[in-house]
């Protein structure tokens, strides 16, 4: 599996936040646990913070933090 920035993710990809940091940080998200999230749209919120919004919910990044890209 890829790995992407936050910064460069676009609509349409598929990510797997299953125990991301930020997505994730407990562990114990079981819809993260068991699908894949699909990127519906992005925005840089401030230049700390990329908020990615997804079949799943939205979420914010720091831009450079990694996530997991399926690449389906």
């Amino acid at each position: 599996m890829a790995t992407v920035f936050a910064k460069n993710v676009r609509k349409g990809m598929q990510l797997d936040l299953a125990c991301d940091a930020y997505a994730d940080p407990k562990k114990d998200n079981v819809v993260l646990m068991f699908e894949y999230a699909t990127v519906t749209d992005v925005q840089q919120e401030t230049l700390s913070c990329v908020r990615v919004d997804t079949t799943n919910g939205s979420f914010g990044f720091p831009p450079n933090h990694r996530l997991k890209e399926t690449g389906v």
